[in-house]
């Protein structure tokens, strides 16, 4: 009986969590066959400390930032109106700089930072002269373990960057998703 009720409350706890998941694709169906057991040794696979970066041509019009919590890792999205476009991820030293001018940008609680630049790349579409990207210029959760904020550091011929304040200096990963076209670096946060 005591199984059965351990069983049933690690599926709900589960659904919850996969629930919570909505910047992510669709999960496929889960089969629960025993309560998980957390680990503090866990690691987001294929994560690193090293920059990443994909060159590409496709101009990428940003239109949403989201940044969520998740079992294991921190994530960040960088939501485009068509394309991802090309990307460099690395750590860089605090403060970091505001593109073109070269102010610093707020990183409240930070230790560390991440600097995501894109290009080519704009929150702004110049043919119609409007902003696609209308969200703020820093996004957080109260909830992340790592993340303590993504900031808009830069958005100047089509050069478009944000900074992720981090607490530590943690291993991180670069994917894209498509349909919609989506930057993701998730933070290991086990």
């Amino acid at each position: 009986m005591k199984r059965s009720l351990r069983l049933a409350a690690a599926t709900i706890v589960m659904a919850a969590a996969l629930s919570a998941c909505g910047d992510d694709e669709p999960a496929a169906p889960v089969e629960v066959t025993s309560a998980p057991t957390p680990t503090s040794t866990a690691t987001l696979t294929g994560a690193s400390t090293d920059e990443v970066n994909e060159a590409s041509d496709l101009f990428g019009q940003l239109v949403g930032v989201r940044v969520g919590d998740h079992p294991g890792f921190d994530r960040v999205v960088l939501e485009f109106a068509k394309d991802v476009p090309g990307y460099s991820i690395k750590y860089v030293e605090l403060p970091v700089t505001e593109d073109g001018s070269g102010e610093p940008v707020d990183l409240p609680g930070a230790d560390f930072a991440v600097q995501i630049v894109m290009t080519p790349a704009s929150g702004f579409d110049m043919e119609a002269g409007k902003a696609t990207y209308t969200g703020p210029k820093t996004v957080s959760s109260d909830k992340t373990a790592e993340i303590t904020g993504v900031v808009d550091s830069g958005d100047f011929e089509s050069l478009l960057s944000w900074a992720v304040g981090l607490r530590h200096e943690v291993p991180f990963k670069v994917t894209k998703l498509s349909n919609p076209a989506r930057l993701v670096v998730d933070f290991q946060t086990s």
